[in-house]
């Protein structure tokens, strides 16, 4: 059974100096000591998002962007979001992954939460608009 325990950074020493230089998201990574997601990858399978629902990815800002046999990579926009990470635990335990988290440019998760409501959302939409029709029809007819 594969490790179902979620791999993130030891909880670093909050800086004891503010400066005014602004963070970037990939030296925040490095300084936690996660891997940076950039780009969205060029081989993104649009599969991979039944795996998280579109809600959860918003609640707590995390997509899966990757997975190789038992292990899925998730990209979180705070990868010290403690409940995030509970939610990343039970559903490496019902999944029986492993999970390892990368830390996402704000940007590219924008871009890959669109594709959760893409062709897909509206398709369904249509369908239903359809029956809703089919049914008022009917009820006219009547």
């Amino acid at each position: 059974m594969p490790d179902t325990e979620v791999k993130t950074a030891d909880t670093p020493t909050p800086p004891t100096v503010v400066t005014e230089e602004v963070v970037t998201g990939e030296a925040q990574a490095k300084a936690l000591g996660i891997p940076y997601l950039s780009a969205l990858p060029k081989d993104f399978d649009k599969a991979l998002l039944n795996l998280i629902s579109e809600d959860t990815a918003e609640k707590y800002g995390m997509v899966p962007f990757r997975k190789e046999g038992t292990m899925l990579y998730v990209a979180m926009l705070n990868p010290q979001n403690f409940e995030a990470l509970n939610v990343l635990r039970f559903l490496a335990e019902k999944e029986r992954l492993g999970i390892e988290v990368y830390m996402i440019d704000p940007k590219v998760f924008e871009e890959i939460m669109k594709l959760y409501t893409g062709t897909d959302s509206a398709l369904s939409n249509a369908i239903q608009s359809l029956k809703q029709e089919d049914i008022a029809m009917s009820a006219d007819e009547e």
